[in-house]
């Protein structure tokens, strides 16, 4: 299916995941007629202003874009108005980061539909892949019907993904799922729009949650704890913010960006470091006190 014959619909999306999702979708000549993201923010040590990758996404693909700080507020509800928003077929969310008030998400004719990288209602919340890869051993996408609650509303489709080996990297695991995602939402999609796909309440006594907010902090590694549970955070965090740990040099307190590590001998061997205030280096080096 092609644009051509493809129903009319508005992308929302922000992070990573949206990114990859809506790549990957591209490769079958599937384009969203607008492209929702958040305004650009400061980024990097000088703090300067970068565009998320979504809206560099749409503009290569010339594809109007609208940054909205919230949809919560009349303005912005004026601006997806004024982009044709009552005319779209349906709105597709992935990775968005914003809450969707109930008169944005009715406003086209089917209603809004969002991908959610796990098994729903396993790992509600923004950080699912991330939060897979340090506590579950099965993943999986969702599409679901958004309602009013955060990841709520009823199951679309559902699919479980094997991710082998386990665990991974938490781009090579958003990857995987992003691919996932486009073939259920492919697959799906035809059926949906002609009133055909039964819609599945998610059971609320199986719901957990994800952290709202990752922080710098979360990627401290204790290198004497459990080796397991360091790799797993350092395979989810690697990325983003970052994996360190602390030591003491000639009396003072050091921080170490882990860069790549593994675990062998039932042991966590980081492999590569960026000591404070040094270039990247190997881990065997750093404790040479290179």
């Amino acid at each position: 299916m092609s644009n051509s014959d493809f129903p009319n619909f508005f992308f929302f999306g922000t992070g990573s995941f949206a990114h990859t999702f809506i790549e990957v979708l591209s490769k079958s000549a599937v384009y969203p007629s607008y492209v929702i993201t958040v305004p650009d923010a400061p980024k990097g040590r000088g703090l300067s202003l970068a565009s998320p990758l979504i809206k560099t996404w749409a503009e290569v693909k010339r594809i109007p874009c609208l940054q909205l700080e919230k949809l919560t507020d009349v303005e912005s509800e004026k601006k997806l108005l004024d982009a044709g928003a009552p005319g779209a077929d349906f709105f597709l969310v992935a990775d968005y980061g914003k809450i969707i008030p109930k008169n944005v998400f009715t406003l086209p004719r089917l209603g809004t539909l969002n991908i959610h990288p796990s098994l729903l209602p396993r790992l509600r919340g923004s950080s699912p892949i991330s939060s897979a890869i340090l506590v579950d051993s099965e993943v999986g996408v969702t599409i679901m019907r958004i309602d009013e609650h955060m990841d709520h509303g009823p199951i679309i489709a559902q699919k479980k993904v094997e991710a082998s080996p386990w665990p991974m990297r938490e781009e090579k695991l958003e990857a995987l799922l992003a691919q996932a995602s486009v073939r259920l939402f492919l697959n799906i999609l035809p059926n949906w729009i002609e009133g055909k796909v039964a819609e599945i309440p998610q059971d609320e006594s199986k719901a957990t949650y994800t952290p709202k907010h990752i922080k710098k902090e979360d990627g401290l590694i204790d290198m004497s704890e459990n080796s397991e549970e360091n790799y797993r955070k350092f395979l989810a965090y690697h990325r983003k913010p970052g994996v360190f740990f602390f030591v003491i040099r000639k009396d003072k307190t050091l921080r170490v960006l882990i860069k790549e590590a593994r675990v062998q001998n039932g042991m966590f061997i980081p492999i590569r470091v960026t000591p404070e205030g040094k270039k990247e280096m190997e881990y065997e080096a750093f404790l040479r006190g290179v």
